[in-house]
């Protein structure tokens, strides 16, 4: 009975110990380096998401987005300006204003990728969850501008953001996974 009641206390006490090594997603800072990714795009009325993958690479400079599968498509997003450059082609300008586009810059998905969770209460009004794997946020945009291009954001991770979900106003759902650090 004893080592029934030390088995049941070690299986209780474990996923606690797991959320403790957990950092305050309001203390994740942005960080230089890259992360290995999986993109899935649920686009309304399609039963299949499409699928990607690749890796991300972030400095204060600029944020470099290559899809390495199915094809390989790089994204430059700086101050000057967003290139995107498939199958090997030249850079292309694409979008308006780079990371001062305003989609992008008001959401402030840049700072999202980049694990910067520091400015969050300035663009959304926050719904935080905590359970055995970590924390999660829900994020619903202040801005009327904003709201016309995506419903919700929804973040989750431990020691850094490992999930970023936009659900889009007009049902589309990009999901974003990051190779968890070893």
């Amino acid at each position: 009975m004893k080592s029934l009641l030390l088995a049941t206390a070690m299986i209780l006490s474990a996923p606690i110990a797991i959320a403790q090594d957990c950092i305050d997603p309001t203390e994740l800072a942005g960080q230089d380096g890259e992360r290995e990714f999986t993109q899935s795009r649920h686009l309304n009325g399609v039963p299949r998401p499409l699928t990607s993958s690749g890796v991300v690479s972030f400095s204060d400079e600029e944020i470099i987005w290559s899809v390495t599968t199915p094809l390989t498509i790089v994204t430059r997003i700086a101050p000057e300006g967003m290139t995107q450059s498939i199958e090997g082609s030249n850079p292309e300008p694409i979008g308006a204003g780079g990371a001062n586009n305003p989609l992008l810059s008001d959401s402030g998905l840049l700072d999202l990728i980049r694990g910067d969770l520091s400015q969050l209460d300035q663009r959304y009004d926050i719904v935080r969850a905590d359970d055995d794997a970590g924390w999660s946020l829900d994020l619903t945009p202040k801005q009327d501008e904003m709201g016309e291009y995506v419903d919700r954001i929804s973040i989750s991770g431990c020691s850094a953001v490992d999930v970023i979900s936009v659900f889009q106003s007009n049902a589309d759902m990009i999901s974003v996974a990051f190779q968890k650090d070893s």
